[in-house]
């Protein structure tokens, strides 16, 4: 296999190259190595399932009120303490109120109705993550991507079994520019933030999910709680069109179901070729990386939309119950 098919292949296995940050005043990192064995590190990482970091956006403040509220929250109503970007803390509810005052007015120029004046982020790990680690990662992260064009404050939360640190960003940086995070944003950060995990000891890896074989996009907060809630529109919606297509009144065509199934057609296969290039490759535990690659493969989830996943549900339950209703019959007699 020559260098062009190695970086093809492993193209199609990762999604795309590493994210390069936008962000405003973000650092560039010199990159060390070439990209051929980042990629291939990338790789090995996944195959290994290293844990998944995870950079959410929670929403973000309007108004004076909402941003003294939020930063209530995140300390727990000044319990907790708080670090800025210069590494000073916020500690007690005096010091939160006033953050939240010199927030709000120190860019009244740049005040816009409508829009936010924070950026909410959650950073999170699985159970087990040293909490210590966590939070001195998220501190270089967000130093390395934020420091320079804005202020912004964390604080860890240790009231859940996974290790998570809320950071807070005002949503205009100093030079007057507005933080509108878009998709791209979004998967660099979680690069960046996996990266300064691994720089302090921690195993982490921020894959795109089509790499780990995930068809289905998580769902939103507002969802969930309103699903705990059951009173969920968007549930109810699903399971109005998976009964409506079960039943045969919906046949309107999906097309997108035919670019998940061949894009993951794609993505395995170049996981199987990517082991029988290990195999036979002359580097250090290339055998035993081509058996975690297709042990990687074959613990992948089904390819299936939530849409396909509910209504295949709904179609052995309703096997089960015709199934019943011939047996019960026979039991009687």
């Amino acid at each position: 296999m020559n260098a062009d098919d190695f970086d093809s292949l492993f193209g199609t296995v990762l999604g795309t190259r590493p994210r390069k940050n936008n962000t405003p005043g973000a650092s560039k990192a010199r990159r060390t190595g070439s990209q051929r064995r980042a990629s291939l590190q990338k790789a090995i990482r996944v195959a290994k399932r290293t844990p998944e970091v995870l950079v959410r956006i929670s929403g973000g403040a309007r108004g004076g009120a909402h941003v003294r509220e939020h930063l209530s929250y995140i300390t727990r109503n000044g319990k907790l303490v708080a670090e800025n970007q210069d590494g000073e803390l916020v500690d007690g509810r005096g010091a939160v109120r006033e953050l939240a005052s010199v927030w709000r007015h120190s860019d009244s120029g740049a005040w816009q109705k409508n829009s936010k004046d924070t950026v909410n982020l959650v950073l999170s790990m699985p159970p087990g993550t040293d909490r210590d680690r966590l939070k001195d990662a998220v501190r270089d992260f967000a130093a390395r991507t934020f420091a320079a064009d804005r202020e912004y404050v964390f604080v860890r939360h240790d009231d859940t079994k996974h290790p998570h640190c809320h950071l807070t960003l005002k949503a205009v940086g100093y030079e007057g520019r507005r933080l509108n995070p878009r998709k791209a944003d979004l998967q660099a950060w979680r690069e960046g933030f996996a990266q300064a995990l691994r720089e302090h000891g921690v195993a982490a890896e921020a894959s795109p999910r089509r790499a780990r074989g995930v068809t289905r996009k998580a769902k939103r907060q507002p969802v969930l709680h309103a699903e705990r809630r059951k009173s969920s529109t968007v549930a109810r919606k699903f399971a109005d069109e998976a009964a409506r297509c079960v039943a045969g009144k919906d046949n309107r065509p999906r097309p997108w179901e035919a670019v998940i199934k061949n894009t993951q057609t794609a993505v395995r296969g170049a996981w199987v070729k990517a082991a029988e290039a290990m195999e036979v490759a002359n580097i250090e535990g290339g055998k035993e990386l081509a058996a975690d690659m297709r042990r990687f493969v074959k613990g992948m989830p089904p390819v299936q939309t939530r849409q396909q996943a509910l209504e295949a549900r709904m179609r052995e339950h309703l096997a089960w119950q015709r199934e019943r209703a011939q047996t019960k019959p026979d039991q009687e007699r």
